[in-house]
């Protein structure tokens, strides 16, 4: 999406601030958020993963933006490189600098073009990297130069959409552009939208009708422990609609669905559950055979979280080492198949 001269990643609708001279963020359409409850409906909202877009001739730039519900982090990239981390405080609308680093400026243009990347150096990446984060967007403001959004050729080709739980939305990283779809998106040098719905990843058929005609090339469909709440029945008929409908929408694409990961139901300290772990990825499992389709392909998560070493102390969550692994896992799952 393009707004005011950048370039709003991940980003599906804007939404009017309440003073109307800002924008919030919206990683999914408000038809979809507004269709969902509980839980959901308040996640839907979160931009964690919504990246600002710009490349400047300024050197100095000025950035206007807002935290809404609480104080929000944010990463700051030049192109692939690591600029800063910038706070956010909840209520305050704040304008912070960035001054482009000369650095750059004594490599050769040559050198440069020939060091493997995904984003060109020039471009100005503002990633919000708090879970669960609600912001709005005002201004970048270019002091001695114009602002523009990037160009298709100073950023990545592949598009990869990345719908799952509150693993695939970041959670127990200290930054979410930490997580382990963003570490295989570097690897994969692909550009990733983050659909992650921490604690509310359900299958709801407004998310699989939405995720069936958003624009990607490839998509990963990460059905995790959310799922346990339901009933075999209804389990299965939740997930063989979205797996079903993203696949007749888009036939040509790659689809691949990630088993649950390993958590405290795989050791067996709740029999029942485990069980259920075990019958929901037999349901997986046939739901894609069923489809007859090599577009469409079932990961086992146990061969992305392989060691139980990776989880924190809940015994669900990957810790930051947990992700950056699995990041390089699902990047050889995937490397030879998209």
């Amino acid at each position: 999406m393009i707004y005011n001269n950048v370039e709003l990643h991940n980003v599906e609708e804007l939404t009017p601030a309440p003073d109307k001279s800002g924008v919030i963020l919206n990683r999914f359409p408000l038809r979809v958020t507004e269709a969902l409850k509980g839980r959901g409906s308040f996640i839907a909202r979160s931009d964690t993963g919504c990246e600002i877009r710009f490349v400047t001739s300024a050197t100095t730039v000025w950035v206007t933006m807002e935290a809404m519900v609480k104080d929000v982090e944010l990463t700051v990239f030049c192109g692939d490189y690591f600029h800063s981390r910038l706070k956010l405080e909840q209520g305050k609308k704040t304008t912070f600098q960035l001054n482009r680093n000369d650095a750059f400026d004594s490599v050769s243009k040559e050198i440069l073009a020939s060091l493997p990347r995904r984003f060109s150096h020039s471009v100005w990446r503002i990633y919000i990297s708090t879970e669960e984060s609600y912001c709005i967007f005002y201004d970048v403001n270019g002091l001695d130069g114009t602002v523009r959004p990037p160009l298709k050729n100073e950023t990545p080709k592949r598009k990869w959409l990345a719908y799952g739980s509150s693993i695939t939305h970041g959670a127990c990283t200290a930054d979410t552009s930490n997580s382990y779809i963003q570490h295989t998106a570097r690897l994969l040098n692909a550009d990733v939208m983050c659909k992650g719905m921490s604690g509310s990843c359900f299958c709801e058929k407004e998310v699989a009708n939405y995720i069936a005609n958003a624009q990607w090339d490839f998509a990963t469909l990460e059905i995790g422990a959310n799922m346990y709440c339901f009933k075999t029945k209804d389990f299965k008929k939740r997930i063989q609609y979205v797996i079903e409908t993203v696949h007749e929408a888009q036939p040509d694409r790659k689809v691949f669905v990630i088993t649950p990961f390993a958590n405290y139901n795989s050791f067996g300290l709740d029999k029942d559950t485990t069980d259920k772990h075990k019958d929901y990825v037999e349901i997986l499992n046939e739901a894609v055979t069923n489809l007859h389709s090599e577009n469409v392909r079932l990961i086992d998560g146990g061969n992305i979280l392989d060691s139980c070493t990776y989880l924190s102390c809940d015994l669900v969550h990957p810790s930051e080492y947990g992700h950056a692994r699995m990041g390089e896992n699902l990047y050889k799952l995937l490397k030879d198949k998209i």
